[in-house]
């Protein structure tokens, strides 16, 4: 005596839609508020990891690296008053209270200049010039390229979408480009319950028009709006 089991597996016929798993798309936003005056990677664009995708201008962006300049400025007086109060001490002309005081306030300006400098960045912009202060009457750098920079790709991918024409203004937080990484796809399937309860992950999906073959990672438990479950596979392209 033996367990009865099938002795052929029954094909199911499906549509599916082509993703990208989580974690392959990105998008990248508007830092501040501005526009973009040149765009530098259209749709079907294959693009490196740091890749322009275009120009940005915004007069908060200037600010922002104002305020960076502004910070370490402070932080460098604050850093020699210390030195000199330290000296003092040594010397025996001052009291301890009044290193720790500019101690502090060091600590305080370098704080402040961690932070500026993490805002700037977070923003993806890679400003014209650089971001660190320079030598001369003119320490900021070129004035032409100051609230101007270069949007960078996240991560190599296509470039799918491009959302913001040139001279646009668009807000803090606007998507302008939207990326993805096709070096991993998957089959998006719907299936009636009924049908969705006889595949379980590990099974074989195949689209012989497109010689491709996939594995299922998922089988949803829900259904959706159209009473329909979904199903996710990994695809893997025949060579």
């Amino acid at each position: 005596l033996t367990t009865v089991e099938v002795a052929q597996s029954e094909p199911l016929q499906a549509s599916a839609t082509v993703t990208v798993p989580a974690g392959r798309e990105v998008a990248v936003t508007a830092p501040y508020p501005g526009q973009m005056v040149r765009i530098q990677a259209g749709i079907g664009d294959n693009v490196k990891a740091g890749a322009a995708l275009g120009q940005f201008v915004s007069p908060s962006a200037g600010d922002a690296r104002r305020l960076q300049q502004e910070a370490l400025i402070e932080s460098r007086l604050s850093q020699s008053v210390l030195d000199r109060e330290q000296a003092l001490f040594e010397d025996g002309l001052i009291p301890a209270a009044r290193v720790q005081a500019a101690r502090a306030k060091a600590e305080a300006a370098q704080a402040v200049v961690r932070a500026r400098e993490a805002e700037v960045n977070a923003s993806g912009i890679q400003f014209e010039g650089g971001s660190e202060q320079k030598k001369g009457p003119n320490p900021s750098g070129s004035a032409t390229g100051y609230a101007t920079g270069s949007l960078r790709a996240p991560m190599a991918g296509v470039v799918t979408e491009v959302f913001t024409p040139i001279g646009q203004r668009v807000d803090a937080g606007a998507v302008l480009f939207r990326l993805v990484d096709v070096s991993q796809l998957q089959f998006d399937i719907q299936l009636a319950p009924e049908k969705a309860a006889l595949l379980k992950v590990g099974d074989t999906v195949t689209a012989p028009q497109r010689q491709a073959s996939a594995v299922v990672t998922g089988v949803s438990q829900a259904v959706d709006s159209s009473q329909l479950a979904r199903i996710l596979s990994l695809i893997h392209i025949s060579e």
